[in-house]
Parts: C-alpha cells; sequence; structure tokens
C-alpha cells in the first residue's frame, strides 16, 4: 500500500481523483490537513466541497444534539 493510499492527505498531485467533500470541526485535530487535501484538489483541478464548521470537535456530527441535527439542514 502506497503512502498516498494510506494517506489521501499525503499526496503530491490528485489529478485524476474523483471529487472530493469534506466535512470537518473547526477544533477537529484533523481541521489543518482537511483543508490541505481540499486545496490540492482545487489546486489540480478536481472537484472539492469543503465545510469547516465553527465551535466544533472531531466526530461532532455522530452525537445526537439538535445543533448538529440544524448544522445539517439542507446537506
Amino acid at each position: 500500500m502506497s503512502t498516498e493510499t494510506a494517506a489521501p492527505a499525503r499526496m503530491v498531485d490528485a489529478a485524476g481523483m474523483p471529487p472530493l467533500y469534506i466535512e470537518v470541526g473547526e477544533l477537529d485535530l484533523f481541521r489543518s490537513e482537511s483543508i490541505g487535501l481540499a486545496t490540492k484538489f482545487y489546486k489540480s483541478g478536481i472537484s472539492a466541497e469543503l465545510h469547516v464548521y465553527p465551535g466544533c470537535l472531531h466526530g461532532f456530527d455522530i452525537f445526537p444534539l439538535e445543533r448538529n441535527w440544524r448544522l445539517h439542514e439542507g446537506v
């Protein structure tokens, strides 16, 4: 398994990859890595949709909180 396959954020060029969709919390430890991955896709001309949710931690979307459901309305 290549490093890029194991950790897509390490890829140098995203050319040929399918479109990307990322949701990440503002306080998530992987926020910077997620933003970097989306940026690589943008620079390679690949469609990338990035949503950074203010004040949210990693895994925020799996907790059954009313606030989380409101964040996802319309998605």
